[in-house]
């Protein structure tokens, strides 16, 4: 399950609208297919995971067992990650014409936000469910022997005699 939809993307990428509403193709990348935006939110939800999985459960899903829902922090950061890569995806080798361009400017914001959730300076407001702890680990509780050996003519425990192996 991805974070965000390509509708999502596409809202963002549908550029800009004069004043008398036409949008300006110059600034549109909303010419791309949904296999090449589906390629850029898997990207970004990929870049997402890969710097919350040491402190959280990933995908990171809310909501108890039925229905599992995005928080809008992460939502909103699959979108403009995925933007920003559907855009790369579009320009190919050609430059922004600003450092300052929205795409741009929505992406360095969505980078610092993940780092920030990362480092622990920005905290998510999810369930403990989702929390990685540092004290987990795993406890069996069965104290019995692990191969049983009682039934099998008194050997040491682990022992299985050759014949039995293919009964």
């Amino acid at each position: 399950m991805a974070y965000c939809e390509v509708e999502d993307v596409r809202m963002i990428l549908s550029g800009t609208r004069g004043a008398d509403g036409d949008v300006n193709a110059n600034l549109n990348a909303n010419s791309l297919d949904d296999d090449q935006i589906e390629y850029a939110i898997s990207d970004a939800d990929q870049q997402i995971d890969s710097a919350l999985r040491k402190k959280y459960f990933v995908p990171i899903l809310v909501g108890g067992l039925a229905p599992m829902v995005v928080p809008a922090e992460i939502f909103t950061l699959s979108v403009n990650i995925s933007t920003y890569n559907a855009y790369l995806i579009y320009r190919q080798d050609r430059e922004f014409a600003s450092p300052l361009a929205s795409v741009i400017l929505r992406y360095q914001r969505a980078v610092t936000t993940l780092q920030g959730i990362s480092d622990g300076t920005v905290e998510l407001p999810i369930d403990e469910m989702t929390v990685k702890d540092d004290l987990q680990t795993v406890f069996n509780s069965y104290d019995g022997p692990l191969f049983p050996s009682s039934n099998i003519f008194n050997a040491p425990e682990g022992y299985i005699p050759p014949d039995w192996i293919y009964r």
